[in-house]
């Protein structure tokens, strides 16, 4: 081979080695690129969730102060006669979207626990898992003006929650007890939450049943996350994006993902 067939071989070969390293490295950065701007996604639809789970509560709200700061709510307190229970029937609660309705005294008894029960379109008293929590929680009641909410997990039931201090008309006090309004945070509502958002959303309970295999490789990341979110690569061609739910207590209760 001559010396000039010898030097365009080693330059032929050098070119191809090049390009082929050229090639690998763009599609390297393509990919991280690619995931990158797939992460940034995901952690916006994480946001969505988050901000469609704080409308809800923040609706629960506002329900909430319709009954609270009401002269008959008051007086049903302090003297829990009359024909006010009867008012907060199945009806009642279907125009409020709640699916609890309780009312604490002043010295944290349970006055009055309505539960919305939708098969038989009734109302029935609340279970007494829920009784006891509502009353051995007194994270439950409010400072006078201040409102409370999140999320109630009572024996693998989630509740979104929103209590407020029971004042006259006007507002003023002194508060004669706290209204608990809760929402059933269920297969139902999370159905609804996919609706709003246009996601295909799951609940993955923390307790008392273990997580889905999918989420256990999660679990680690997102309670520790400062922001209660977590994204994680299950392979090349599948990304998910989870939001942790902590309950009143501050413990991790469930995840949406």
């Amino acid at each position: 081979m001559t010396l000039r067939k010898r030097t365009l071989l080693f330059s032929s070969l050098t070119l191809i080695v090049l390009l082929v390293a050229i090639y690998f490295v763009a599609v390297v950065v393509f990919q991280r690129g690619f995931a990158g701007v797939e992460s940034d996604h995901v952690h916006a639809d994480i946001e969505r969730v988050r901000q469609a789970v704080n409308q809800e509560i923040d609706s629960l709200t506002a329900s909430n102060r319709d009954y609270s700061v009401w002269d008959e709510t008051y007086a049903y307190t302090l003297s829990p006669d009359g024909d006010y229970h009867e008012m907060i029937d199945f009806e009642t609660l279907s125009n409020l979207n709640v699916d609890l309705f309780a009312i604490l005294n002043r010295e944290g008894e349970l006055i009055l626990s309505t539960v919305a029960d939708p098969v038989e379109g009734d109302t029935v008293e609340a279970p007494q898992a829920l009784r006891a929590f509502l009353v051995a929680n007194s994270v439950l009641v409010p400072p006078l003006g201040q409102p409370k909410s999140g999320l109630m997990s009572i024996g693998g039931d989630l509740f979104l929650f929103a209590s407020r201090p029971i004042l006259h008309n006007d507002g003023s006090g002194p508060p004669a007890g706290t209204l608990v309004l809760g929402r059933f945070l269920d297969e139902e509502a999370i159905a609804a939450l996919s609706d709003l958002t246009n996601l295909n959303l799951r609940l993955h309970l923390l307790s008392p049943h273990p997580a889905a295999p999918e989420v256990l490789a999660v679990i680690p990341k997102i309670v520790e996350s400062p922001d209660g979110t977590a994204i994680h690569v299950y392979d090349r061609d599948a990304i998910g994006g989870y939001l942790l739910l902590r309950d009143i207590n501050d413990l991790p209760a469930a995840i949406i993902g």
